[in-house]
């Protein structure tokens, strides 16, 4: 997931998954309130915890379509995999 408007450069700090979304407005502001933990009581970290999943369900069936997609076209030979890796060291450029 990236910041709405900034997929470019987001792309440019590390590849982005052919399928991230962007985050929504909620997300984005619970994101916000990580960047503040230290002032967090526990109360507050549970419910942040707790909207990031709520985004991330809210959010995993449009990415799970897409992923479908390219795992259909990939059978069916219709469009290459495209080269992706979950691991940080594969990420630099070659």
């Amino acid at each position: 997931m990236y910041q709405e408007g900034k997929r470019a450069l987001a792309g440019e700090v590390m590849p982005l998954h052919r399928c991230a979304v962007p985050l929504n407005a909620g997300m984005q502001a619970t994101t916000n309130r990580i960047l503040k933990r230290e002032e967090l009581s526990f109360a507050e970290e549970m419910s942040i915890t707790k909207s990031l999943v709520a985004s991330y369900v809210s959010a995993k069936p449009t990415i799970d379509a897409c992923n479908a997609q390219f795992e259909d076209n990939a059978s069916n030979n219709k469009q290459p995999e495209a080269d992706f890796s979950q691991f940080e060291e594969d990420w630099e450029l070659k």
